[in-house]
């Protein structure tokens, strides 16, 4: 997900400003989804 979504940015999103805000809020979206990921199997475990 996150290559073709990066490839879409880099392609479409023109100024450098507006293209990193977006892939910051993409980083922090993966991450966000990899802690509650994490929380879920922690859950799990105990």
């Amino acid at each position: 997900m996150w290559v073709g979504l990066r490839d879409v940015l880099l392609d479409y999103a023109k100024p450098t400003v507006v293209r990193n805000v977006l892939l910051a809020l993409v980083a922090l979206g993966l991450f966000g989804l990899g802690v509650w990921a994490l929380v879920i199997l922690l859950r799990l475990h105990s």
